[in-house]
């Protein structure tokens, strides 16, 4: 299958069958942008671009299929396809299957959904997805599926059972837990000091008794310095006259001997006693909410308690638990075994393996793999970093491809979304082209990148004014022009 072109709102892109580059001086001119909607139009579920909603475009794209031409036309989720006049519509993501087995000419839909981990390398999470991952969006690659849909194994019935035995496990371990709790809550429960509370709020009775004694001797001394107050300001107004050795004295608070002075002692015991009731009421709001922590811990106990009785309803004990665990640890080992034997031994994993060698030298990174072919399987790739880790990756799902290919007789465009990412440097990238160029001459190859690689292309298109702003988007590319306007690494 090969891509003639796209009509993004009637605005044409030609492709070449051959090798067309994608290209712009500059980065953020829509060359991701224009990948992705091919990869749309063609029925994916590819995520929209910054600025770009991919739904409320109107697409068509052309394709050849062994000769046959075949026309797809997508608005959102309803998609046409047109084959010698005939059309059927259908309806997406409902009919998604349907719509790639027609496309790409595969009958099994575990392959169909995981082509394009082969045939697609994204910007963003391409160059660093090996056997299994997200390709872009919500779209997955998974080489145990993939193998599964070539090979006619059972690979994907055992992993649906390992799948259900692994969510068992984490419904026991999650009931081991609780009973768990539930048996150190009842070893606490007699920790607990119920005689905490009446102790509490005998001792808040008694403060409230010091209280309200405090309260009424303030209010006492409070009226009996008013009342001395009244009394002397009464004989103020009365005007009393005494007599002393026949000399006659007018009396007033002013000479009545330590007025003054019982004044002041009335008033200093009523700072006394209110710095008094000041800490009894302060001693009172702590002990409140000790009381409340303790009726609190009450509630809580309470309804751990009913917790508890539920969990002991459970006839599992601690021992059956631990033994059901080990039952079903041993039962996704024997799964996992049984699904390696059952892929280990098609004859797709030797080939793929054969071939991962065989490509990776080419790229130089054959010191990277494993002597074992369960290499493709491998979920360590810390190990790998950097240049190595993408010229691996690369080496890989060409690999697969590859084999895919030459089992089906077909060949699939190859799409290559800025093969110069990372520490990748232009050696890295010669290579690339090495291996394409040598094991891949009859596929169809799309690149998009701000480099023209030295090479010779078969057409380009050029977005330096932007996806949609460009005037002249599509060209052939002689030879001779190729070579005028090449743009060494």
């Amino acid at each position: 299958m090969k891509i003639d072109y796209l009509l993004i709102d009637n605005k044409k892109f030609q492709f070449d069958l051959g090798t067309t580059l994608i290209y712009s001086q500059k980065n953020s001119r829509g060359k991701t942008s224009l990948i992705r909607l091919v990869l749309y139009a063609l029925g994916y579920p590819i995520p929209s671009t910054k600025g770009i909603n991919f739904s409320k475009l109107n697409l068509e794209i052309g394709i050849i299929q062994r000769n046959q031409k075949m026309i797809l036309r997508r608005h959102d989720t309803i998609i046409n396809v047109e084959v010698n006049k005939n059309i059927r519509t259908y309806k997406l993501p409902e009919d998604f299957t349907e719509v790639l087995a027609n496309i790409f000419e595969i009958e099994d839909p575990k392959l169909a959904d995981n082509l394009l981990g082969l045939i697609y390398f994204d910007q963003d999470k391409g160059w660093t997805l090996l056997n299994r991952g997200i390709v872009i969006g919500k779209i997955r690659f998974k080489i145990e599926t993939l193998l599964d849909g070539i090979s006619n194994t059972d690979a994907e019935k055992i992993q649906i059972e390992m799948d259900s035995k692994k969510e068992e496990r984490k419904v026991l371990l999650q009931i081991r837990t609780l009973l768990t709790l539930n048996m150190e809550s009842r070893k606490n429960e007699d920790d607990i000091n119920w005689s905490g509370i009446d102790e509490i709020q005998d001792q808040i009775r008694s403060i409230d008794m010091d209280i309200n004694k405090k309260k009424f001797k303030i209010s006492r001394l409070d009226e009996i310095i008013k009342s001395n107050d009244r009394f002397y300001k009464l004989i103020d107004d009365m005007h009393l006259v005494i007599k002393v050795d026949n000399r006659a004295i007018p009396v007033s608070k002013e000479n009545i001997m330590d007025f003054n002075f019982n004044q002041a002692v009335l008033t200093a015991q009523i700072a006394r006693e209110k710095r008094g009731l000041s800490d009894c009421i302060v001693q009172r709001n702590k002990m409140s909410k000790d009381l409340n922590k303790q009726l609190s811990l009450f509630s809580d106990q309470d309804q751990i308690r009913r917790f508890n009785d539920a969990i002991g309803k459970i006839d599992i004990t601690q021992d059956s638990m631990e033994s059901t665990l080990k039952e079903n640890s041993r039962e996704i080992n024997r799964l996992k075994s049984l699904q390696k034997n059952s892929l280990g031994s098609i004859n797709q994993v030797r080939k793929i393996y054969n071939t991962i060698v065989k490509f990776a030298k080419i790229l130089g990174v054959q010191d990277t793999l494993d002597e074992d072919e369960d290499f493709i399987f491998t979920r360590d790739l810390k190990r790998y970093s950097g240049a190595k880790l993408h010229l691996l990756v690369f080496a890989y799902r060409m690999a697969v491809l590859k084999v895919v290919q030459n089992q089906d007789d077909k060949t699939f465009p190859i799409i290559i979304d800025s093969p110069m990412a990372g520490e990748v440097d232009a050696e890295n990238v010669k290579k690339m082209f090495e291996l394409l160029d040598q094991e891949f001459p009859d596929n169809q190859k799309i690149f998009a990148s701000i480099y023209e690689y030295n090479r010779t292309w078969d057409a380009k298109i050029i977005l330096d004014e932007g996806l949609m702003n460009s005037g002249s988007t599509s060209k052939k590319v002689s030879s001779e022009e190729n070579n005028t306007t090449k743009n060494s690494d």
